[in-house]
């Protein structure tokens, strides 16, 4: 039997099909004990019955390996504690395994809603991740894969109606506002091309809008004003599509263009 073409057919069929809404499980098309990488190319979302079939088609595929036999082998035995405190072992097959791994999934969800953690741990994340900065690699890696990523208007709206509930506590704007005082924002720049302020910092606050030659305000103010002139979503892919257009014409730009620009790429 070809393992190989059994394995590559499976791969080609979920890699071009949309993720599931249902439980899934991200796979190395050519695993890591293999000098696989984590770029999108060798990602693949499987559900877990894919999962399961797929690692033991690679165990098939390269019986050798023994890194992938101790893959498969984890999957395999589900280790549970008895009423004796002993751990037992069970052997799943691929439907087992899916069932229990969605379980798992929904039980964890129903016991981390709604939970906070403690001031002790979010010190020992602040602490970790202290000094960390993405490399070009991963920020190119996020921004292809947000790229993928499409919010319907429904989650939009859910997303916009829970930040409006959100409120800031008084030591939260405080906070803010040490942060910002004083930092210098220039708004005499002569192109809106030129991203940085009398800082050396990004700041899209440094860039002014004009539509039909008056002043709507910085990039953050400009998108509130197109978004509620056009009728699209603060979120949405449309806005962030109508800003680069305007932003390709140096953030000077008349409403005529962007009606037009509306009307033919979005309806």
């Amino acid at each position: 039997m070809n393992y190989k073409h059994i394995y590559d057919s499976l791969i080609y069929k979920c890699k071009n099909r949309e993720k599931p809404d249902s439980y899934t499980e991200r796979h190395h098309i050519l695993p890591r004990c293999m000098q696989g990488d984590d770029s999108i190319d060798n990602l693949v979302f499987l559900t877990a019955k894919e999962h399961f079939v797929a690692h033991h088609l690679l165990c098939k595929i390269y019986p050798t390996n023994p890194k992938l036999w101790f893959a498969f082998n984890a999957m395999v035995h589900w280790r549970a504690k008895n009423t004796n405190g002993r751990a037992d072992s069970y052997k799943l097959t691929a439907n087992e395994y899916e069932r229990l791994k969605i379980r798992r999934s929904e039980l964890l969800s129903k016991m981390l809603t709604g939970r906070r953690l403690s001031d002790e741990t979010k010190e020992k994340l602040r602490e970790i991740n202290l000094g960390k900065t993405a490399s070009e690699e991963t920020k190119k890696k996020l921004s292809e894969t947000l790229k993928k990523v499409k919010h319907t208007d429904e989650w939009n709206k859910h997303v916009s109606e829970g930040k409006k509930k959100y409120k800031f506590t008084d030591e939260h704007c405080a906070a803010i506002s040490k942060g910002k005082k004083g930092k210098h924002i220039n708004y005499n720049m002569n192109s809106a091309k030129n991203f940085q302020n009398q800082s050396g910092l990004s700041n899209l606050q440094a860039i002014k809008v004009y539509v039909d030659d008056k002043l709507i305000g910085c990039v953050k103010d400009a998108r509130s004003w197109v978004a509620e002139y056009v009728g699209f979503s603060k979120g949405s892919r449309k806005l962030t599509a109508l800003m680069k257009f305007i932003k390709s014409h140096d953030y000077r730009i008349s409403s005529d263009v962007i009606k037009t620009f509306v009307k033919d790429n979005f309806g």
